[in-house]
This record gives structure tokens, sequence and C-alpha cells, in this order.
């Protein structure tokens, strides 16, 4: 995708840079980053924390009960190396404690202004 007016990819993401990257087709998302590859990230309905220290607050109970969704009390994930784990901010956010981590491949850049 290379550069435009309101995002850049750079060569990695840090915490908590917001990143756009494809959900589906023709559905682009802006999602934090909470995870960082190689890091074991640790989550729950309330937030998520790695082992590096990084802990953030993102409460999703709202939508885990909407959706009837079935949300460990304490879930774990181990990301690759190419890996991170996306954040969202607001209760009715999917995020990574849904799908998973995302590939790197697929984050298409920073995001440094929504209009």
């Amino acid at each position: 995708m290379g550069q435009n007016r309101y995002s850049q990819r750079p060569d990695r993401f840090r915490l908590p840079d917001h990143v756009h990257f494809p959900l589906q087709k023709g559905t682009r998302v802006i999602k934090r980053v909470g995870g960082l590859p190689g890091e074991t990230v640790h989550y729950n309905a309330l937030g998520i924390g790695t082992e590096s220290g990084a802990a953030i607050s993102s409460d999703i109970r709202a939508g885990v009960k909407l959706l009837d969704f079935q949300m460990p009390e304490n879930g774990e994930l181990q990301l690759d190396d190419n890996e991170y784990f996306m954040v969202g901010d607001l209760s009715y956010s999917f995020d990574s404690r849904y799908w998973g981590a995302i590939s790197k491949r697929y984050l298409q850049g920073k995001v440094y202004a929504v209009l």
C-alpha cells in the first residue's frame, strides 16, 4: 500500500500504535497494537497484559454479552515472530480476543488521522 495522507507503513509497529488492516474483503478496521511479535499475551474481557509489562484496559463485556460470545475468564496467546495482538478501544469492539493474532503481512499502515 505504501503511503497516503493518513497512514504510513513502517518496518515494524510499536505499542500503542493504531494500525489499519482488512478484516474481510472490503472492510478495513483500525485497532491498537496490544501485543508484539514473540510475546505472550494474557487477556480477559476487561483488558490485556503482556510479559513485557504492557497493560491495556479495554472492557468488551457489553459486546461479549450482546454476541453471546464465550470469552475465557483468563486467556493466553503466544504470538509468533510475525504476529501482533490487536485491541479495540470501544466496548463493542472486535479484536484479537475474538479472532486471534494478526500477521504483519495484513497490517497496512500506522494511522495518524481519522477523518
